[in-house]
């Protein structure tokens, strides 16, 4: 008990010395608490070990503390049953769940996702019946349900066929349930606005359907209202981002301008919030993005100005850009055809 404790507060402080000092002492742990005499004490254990492996696997690039998470939920789930430990069963499928979609998002191939989403969808669906067993208990029912969109749009994005479309308009419906189960206004639910914003927005653009992505844009404006730009300046200027993308999507399927006008008055300000001396990556990800939007308003007024504009945008991305980088080359080719583009309006 005094080694898990002291692991629970290791595990607490997050950072990557105190995680790697909770592994160490979770597994000396595991040695007092043998699976045959102890299982339950046991079990608990290997989830613990989990999250602090999970911890250490979102910091490392190198997926090897996220494989030795899975496989610490993988054992603590053959003693941790629905039938026998309901609870215990959620929590630690959940955290299975999420370990698995970072595993998937690094790899190529569906598998790892599709795992996640078999995962997650069992453990949402018993989700309410849990919930209402158990009241007041520590399943965050939300997070389940939002975890289950985040691993459906995964794959979503990653299917080109129709079959996509299906996993995109089922991580919609997850979000919404999320957003339905989290506590109106909150930073969750802002934070699950956003991940809806987003899955309607890929599922409008692959459908070509303007009220799919009216839908996307709502839900940005709804996630930008709650991260107030006083209050959390870098999570406002994310959502003013993704609200820009969702209207220029929009714009694009539109007769008129003013979506996309919108669009680029959206980006203005994200951009006084994303410096280049503060964050010079994603200031450079969001002048690209400004450039292109730029592009198709410019495009569509035949205007030179806003080609210029958008010029100068690009211009200003690839300062900060590696240049042996795929982002920097496709900049760079948006560059060249908006100086293309450009020279039609002499």
């Amino acid at each position: 008990m005094k080694l898990g404790q002291q692991a629970n507060d290791l595990y607490a402080r997050g950072d990557t010395q105190s995680l790697e000092a909770a592994v160490a002492l979770y597994r000396k742990a595991l040695a007092l608490v043998p699976p045959d005499r102890l299982p339950i004490p046991w079990a608990l254990t290997q989830n613990d070990l989990g999250n602090s492996l999970s911890a250490l696997g979102e910091i490392d690039p190198d997926s090897a503390y996220l494989k030795a998470a899975q496989v610490a939920y993988e054992r603590a789930l053959t003693v941790l049953t629905l039938e026998t430990r309901p609870l215990d069963w959620a929590l630690t499928s959940t955290n299975l769940g999420t370990v698995l979609i970072l595993l998937g998002k690094r790899e190529s191939g569906p598998d790892t996702l599709r795992r996640a989403i078999n995962v997650l969808q069992v453990v949402a669906d018993f989700s309410g019946f849990l919930d209402s067993e158990q009241g007041g208990s520590p399943l965050n029912v939300p997070a389940i349900h939002q975890n289950l969109g985040l691993a459906l749009t995964g794959l979503g994005e990653r299917d080109s066929r129709d079959s996509g479309l299906r996993l995109l308009a089922r991580a919609v419906t997850a979000f919404e349930k999320a957003r339905d189960r989290a506590e109106p206004k909150s930073m969750q639910w802002a934070v699950i606005q956003s991940n809806l914003g987003l899955a309607l927005l890929r599922l409008g653009e692959r459908m070509n359907d303007r009220d799919v992505l009216a839908r996307a844009v709502a839900a940005h404006r709804a996630a930008r209202d709650v991260h107030r730009r006083e209050d959390y300046p870098v999570d406002w200027a994310q959502s003013q981002a993704n609200l820009a993308l969702s209207l220029a999507a929009l714009g694009e399927r539109e007769n008129g301008t003013k979506s996309l006008e919108d669009a680029v008055e959206a980006y203005r300000l994200v951009l006084k919030i994303e410096t280049p001396e503060t964050m010079p990556h994603r200031w450079a990800i969001a002048q690209n993005d400004f450039g292109t939007i730029l592009v198709s308003l410019g495009r569509r007024q035949q205007s030179g100005a806003r080609l210029e504009e958008a010029i100068a945008a690009f211009r200003s991305a690839l300062t900060k850009l590696d240049p042996r980088s795929p982002q920097w080359a496709r900049t760079h080719q948006s560059l060249k055809e908006a100086q293309e583009l450009r020279s039609r309006f002499n």
